[in-house]
């Protein structure tokens, strides 16, 4: 009888690390031609739109952090992906951007670029013009689009924007 409660104290205990498992870390990394892929586990059935709201510390983010979708595809396959940019107290980070694959609603797999253990200000320490006046002077170029009229309306047109310069 002693034998049978410590049997089954055991299990529970070992299905219950199992399961705080699948909690902690929804994924397992999947090294493919050095991208940053990780496959969802297969029990998880949560929809790609809500994968970094409901994971968010497993991808190694703080309060800080967020994402904000950026595009959605559906290609021929029947595959859904969701193109996402990091931000960092609202501001984007750049070269982070992350895809979730999912099939049917449910988040298959991910690759991309995450930035973790960011911990610093946002407050820039000079002002717009400051910066522009260092970035002209860096350059040193004897003349800039923006100085050029019919370059400026090219561009207007090209990006379909008639605020672009």
């Amino acid at each position: 009888m002693k034998k049978n409660v410590l049997f089954l104290l055991a299990i529970m205990l070992f299905s219950i690390q199992l399961f705080a498992q699948n909690i902690a870390k929804p994924f397992s990394s999947v090294e493919k031609s050095g991208t940053n892929w990780v496959r969802f586990s297969q029990n998880l059935n949560v929809n790609a739109e809500e994968i970094f709201s409901n994971y968010s510390k497993s991808f190694g983010f703080n309060a800080s952090d967020a994402v904000q979708l950026l595009k959605q595809e559906t290609d021929n396959l029947g595959f859904t992906h969701y193109k996402y940019q990091q931000n960092y107290k609202g501001i984007p980070v750049r070269g982070a951007v992350y895809i979730i694959h999912s099939q049917n609603g449910k988040a298959i797999s991910g690759n991309g670029k995450l930035v973790t253990g960011l911990n610093t200000g946002t407050t820039p320490g000079i002002s717009s013009e400051e910066a522009i006046f260092k970035a002209i002077a860096y350059t040193g170029a004897s003349s800039y689009m923006w100085e050029n009229t019919q370059a400026q309306t090219i561009l207007k047109q090209q990006k379909n924007n008639p605020n672009a310069t």
